[in-house]
């Protein structure tokens, strides 16, 4: 393959990558031609040695994932590294596949359990505090006396107080497992980059 063939095919596996750096990179591969030339190598010969365009784009655009998802650390900007990284290699896809459903899974049923229990909690305090009005779809349940009505009321705020802290909680639980997922992927694109 030619440099303008090599090139060209680099610059449209590129095509997620923000402009200035496309540049740079194409710059970068540029002068390595040029460099190949000056110790007498021919086009063919210096785009053997600089590998597959493809397989050089797939890794410029892991690496400027893992770039992102570092500077904006949620969980969309992780995932894309993890789907981005299984392209790369089949151990990312045995390993890492089951890692990204059971990750999916923990932060869809987590995220559930926080936003039912505020839920919870608030329609037990409004239920507590309409129960007087003999609403027709609040009369479900009697309190018989102010004092269990003050209870019931507590309850239902100290069941939101305890739904935000675990909101709270989660989210921290997802901060460090991203940062986690952050240092997996960085040790993988040594082991595939070499």
């Amino acid at each position: 393959m030619n440099k303008q063939e090599f090139l060209n095919k680099l610059y449209d596996n590129l095509k997620d990558i923000p402009e200035i750096e496309k540049r740079e990179i194409m710059r970068d591969y540029e002068e390595h031609f040029h460099i190949g030339k000056e110790r007498g190598l021919n086009e063919e010969e210096i785009s053997r040695k600089l590998g597959d365009p493809e397989q050089i784009g797939k890794q410029y655009k892991y690496n400027s994932l893992v770039i992102r998802a570092e500077k904006s650390n949620n969980p969309l900007n992780i995932l894309k590294v993890l789907i981005c990284g299984m392209g790369l290699g089949f151990f990312n896809l045995v390993l890492g596949l089951p890692l990204l459903i059971t990750a999916i899974a923990l932060l869809i049923s987590g995220a559930l359990v926080c936003i039912s229990m505020g839920i919870a909690g608030v329609a037990i305090s409004v239920g507590t505090l309409l129960e007087p009005l003999n609403l027709p779809f609040i009369s479900m349940f009697y309190i018989p006396n102010i004092t269990s009505r003050f209870m019931i009321l507590f309850l239902g705020i100290g069941i939101t107080c305890i739904s935000v802290a675990f909101t709270i909680i989660f989210w921290k639980i997802v901060q460090y497992f991203s940062k986690g997922i952050l240092k997996y992927v960085k040790a993988n694109v040594k082991i595939i980059t070499g």
